[in-house]
């Protein structure tokens, strides 16, 4: 625009000429910078004040929040599951399902499609107070140790290795 004007300059005036006529920002703010990171801790906390967050930082996610009201609506949707999960009802969590069958998140429909398939497991899983997360936990390092020896060692020593780190921890 400024070479069909006939104005024949450097780059560099050009760049100085517009900043001098852009507006200035308000020099008195102060900008904090908001990390992803504290959103996605959001979700799996009870709320800002478990960020371990300085003011400033916790005043910039509020107003954040404030003027995008999709994640703060997103953040409102999985603290109340998280509620119903710990509330240990299942009228509760046929109310979340419910709720959650209306939203415009595809994210959310998907889990929510997700649990009314094994619909009868997840009521258990609120309701009851065992879990198989031991058992779980145990195969688990089972099968790690088995990779890291995999083609290294014969059987006995898989199975001492077994016993060893069963009763060091």
């Amino acid at each position: 625009m400024v070479l069909e004007k006939g104005i024949s300059t450097t780059y560099e005036n050009v760049k100085h000429h517009v900043k001098r006529i852009r507006p200035k920002k308000d020099e008195a703010r102060v900008k904090t910078k908001l990390r992803r990171q504290h959103l996605i801790q959001l979700l799996f906390n009870k709320g800002i004040a478990d960020l371990d967050l300085d003011q400033e930082q916790q005043t910039a996610i509020k107003a954040y929040l404030k003027t995008n009201k999709p994640v703060q609506d997103i953040i409102d949707r999985v603290t109340t599951f998280r509620i119903v999960l710990a509330s240990h009802s299942p009228e509760a969590l046929t109310d979340w399902i419910h709720a959650m069958e209306n939203t415009e998140y595809k994210q959310l429909k998907i889990f929510t499609k997700t649990i009314k398939k094994d619909l009868d497991a997840v009521r258990n899983a609120v309701t009851l107070s065992v879990s198989n997360g031991i058992a779980e936990g145990k195969i688990n390092k089972l099968k790690v140790i088995k990779r890291m020896m995999y083609g290294r060692s014969s059987f006995a020593t898989l199975k001492q290795k077994i016993f060893l780190a069963e009763y060091s921890t």
